[in-house]
């Protein structure tokens, strides 16, 4: 019995171990762990829209490998200058037998050898092309930083939501509690109570709502990390409010800074190796053959070796990149256009953004010195009113509810003021 029981023990040991170490690192991140802004932002590189980026870029760098390779070679074989049986005739018309002894079997070998500068060209307008998807991989990227930054920040201030709203729901049940004694002592009504307890379900299910934001805030991070969706960890609730509605425009940081912009100027340089590829065909290819005989009875062996060249400039040959050239021209001169247009729109959009950073630091800074600290001294006034039974307990919940209520609109802006800065940092594309 106890030998049974030692290996029920064993075999019990052995899958609690092996759930132990068969975890992940994504379940190490746990409710304690608190997850920093910049944490976020480094682990979006595992994002899989990224890193099919990366498989894109590799794979141009592994054409650009194999441009410089040569064609197969060709091999050739049959039968050479061998002539249909029939018999042969002499100048009488005697037949003087059959012409089977004449003739050769051919054995040959061709390699044409492409221009070594068609070769270079093709090889840099491939480097080319991981150069433009590497920009179009940090424009993606910034996409997800300035989603991840706003998803980071609403966190933050459901966060401040729920510990304002914690915070009404200690201060109601002290206010229930407080108005059942008086009822008890017939120094208060039934309606005040009921009146309390409607406010304190009123915050509850407030409460409830944050809660989900939260978790939905939580679960946007998880998938633009990849990382399990199920994950629950805490995030670092302090913020810095940066003075970028004080700074000038600066349209070269914007045309130096920004990956939509390189991966126009990317493109610009990509179509002048595009160009060069093209005109390389103008540039001959050369060729060589080689073939040996042997010959049928008395026919003696006999090689064969040339040398070829391609005409590429034929008028019949070189139209094709002759069009090709002038059409790259054309796209070379319209994505400097959209360059223009996209330095254009940015310094635009930033000058607005400029403006609304400022009057959104008014209205905070109205609500931090002027509209809670009247509300908090209307407030209090009221509570020690009610304290000392000189004062309703609907006066009080009234004052506490526009208390709340101002506090509750302060985060709004607060967090409006946030994804602003969020917008203002994508714009000159700043981590």
């Amino acid at each position: 019995m106890r030998n049974y029981l030692n290996i029920l023990l064993t075999i019990i040991l052995f899958f609690v171990s092996g759930n132990i170490f068969s975890q992940s690192p994504a379940d190490s991140l746990n409710q304690n762990k608190v997850m920093t802004l910049q944490e976020v932002i480094l682990a979006l590189d595992k994002n899989p829209t990224l890193q099919a980026f990366d498989n894109r870029i590799n794979s141009f760098k592994a054409y650009a490998k194999g441009a410089r390779s040569l064609e197969a070679p060709r091999v050739t074989g049959g039968f050479w200058m061998t002539p249909y049986a029939r018999p042969k005739m002499n100048n009488n018309g005697m037949d003087m037998g059959s012409n089977q002894d004449e003739g050769s079997l051919m054995i040959g070998v061709e390699q044409m050898i492409m221009n070594p500068s068609k070769r270079k060209a093709e090889e840099n307008y491939m480097l080319g092309m991981s150069s433009v998807e590497q920009q179009m991989k940090n424009f993606e990227r910034q996409e997800m930083v300035s989603m991840a930054k706003k998803a980071y920040y609403e966190w933050i201030i459901l966060e401040k939501k729920l510990r304002v709203l914690e915070e009404s729901e200690e201060l109601l049940k002290l206010m229930i509690k407080s108005g059942e004694i008086n009822y008890t002592y017939n120094q208060g009504g039934l309606s005040r109570i009921y009146k309390a307890q409607s406010e304190l379900y009123n915050i509850q299910n407030m409460q409830i709502m944050a809660r989900n934001e939260i978790r939905q805030m939580n679960i946007e991070l998880n998938t633009l990390m990849n990382i399990e969706k199920s994950i629950v960890y805490k995030i670092d609730t302090s913020y810095t409010i940066a003075e970028y509605d004080v700074l000038p425009v600066d349209t070269t940081a914007i045309a130096s800074n920004r990956s939509d912009i390189r991966n126009i100027e990317e493109s610009i340089k990509l179509n002048t190796l595009r160009t060069n590829f093209e005109l390389s065909k103008r540039k001959p290819d050369f060729g060589i053959q080689f073939a040996h005989m042997n010959g049928f009875g008395e026919m003696p062996n006999q090689f064969n070796l040339m040398g070829m060249v391609t005409i590429p400039i034929a008028p019949w040959s070189s139209k094709g990149y002759k069009a090709n050239v002038e059409g790259i021209k054309f796209e070379s001169a319209s994505l400097r256009q959209r360059r223009e247009a996209i330095v254009n729109e940015a310094a635009g959009n930033l000058q607005k953004l400029r403006t609304e950073l400022a009057n959104k630091k008014k209205q905070i800074e109205m609500y931090e010195k002027n509209i809670i600290p009247a509300l908090e001294k209307n407030y209090n006034t009221s509570l020690i009113a009610f304290e000392h039974m000189k004062e309703d307990m609907f006066m009080t919940i009234d004052a506490w509810m526009a208390l709340k209520m101002a506090k509750i609109e302060y985060l709004e802006q607060l967090g409006q003021l946030l994804k602003l800065q969020a917008d203002y940092e994508r714009q000159i594309e700043k981590q």
